[in-house]
């Protein structure tokens, strides 16, 4: 078993609550909050289409910005 680091295959989707904001969010733990159906899909699409490097980096790296 090799101790490299193994890509995640991301898959967003999105929900909408009760208050009409709509939560993205994906099986690998990612979500967020936001005003509107459309922005959610953006932010989904580009979540599941991170470059696979970025996918490696957990909140204690310091990743490249990606805004």
């Amino acid at each position: 078993m090799s101790n490299e680091w193994e890509p995640i295959m991301c898959y967003a989707n999105t929900d909408t609550n009760d208050d009409g904001t709509v939560t993205a969010f994906c099986y690998c733990g990612w979500s967020d909050e936001f005003a509107t159906q459309e922005l959610a899909d953006a932010a989904a699409e580009e979540h599941v289409n991170l470059p696979d490097d970025l996918d490696k980096y957990d909140d204690d790296d310091d990743a490249p910005a990606t805004a």
